[in-house]
């Protein structure tokens, strides 16, 4: 009598992982590839639109390495300071912010050291450039 309940004990628990096993990895399949998707999905929307012109062309000159040899060669520019250091001394003087008086005073440092150069590289222009738009808007804000 014991050894028949064994038996059947046995039986029913091969049964059920006969019919549990193959359940279990069939969810276990659909999980993944629900999460391979999710990934997939993911990457999908940190891609630039098609229509984003902007980026397209900015992605297209920073992957080419062309235009990263051209970004290094250096150009004779005449580039006038006076006019933004001026600007730049009398935003000093108004009541900034923390942030923004620790920001004009690294421009100051920045703009003196382009100053004295007369050869600049295409970083170079783009970083004066950066400078001087981030000083018109603070003389904007504070009307100097």
């Amino acid at each position: 009598m014991q050894f028949r309940t064994e038996l059947f004990i046995l039986a029913v628990f091969l049964c059920s992982g006969v019919v549990w096993c193959p359940l279990f990895w069939l969810l276990r399949k659909a999980f993944f590839r629900r999460k391979k998707e999710e990934i997939a999905r993911g990457v999908e929307f940190t891609l630039p639109d098609r229509e984003n012109t902007y980026l397209r062309s900015r992605l297209a000159t920073a992957l080419n390495p062309d235009f990263v040899a051209q970004e290094k060669e250096e150009e004779n520019l005449s580039i006038g300071f006076s006019q933004a250091l001026k600007t730049l001394t009398k935003l000093m003087q108004t009541p900034l912010s923390p942030a923004e008086r620790i920001e004009t005073e690294a421009m100051k440092i920045k703009l003196e050291n382009y100053q004295n150069r007369q050869t600049f590289s295409t970083k170079d222009v783009r970083e004066i450039n950066d400078a001087f738009a981030r000083l018109l808007k603070l003389s904007g804000k504070y009307v100097v």
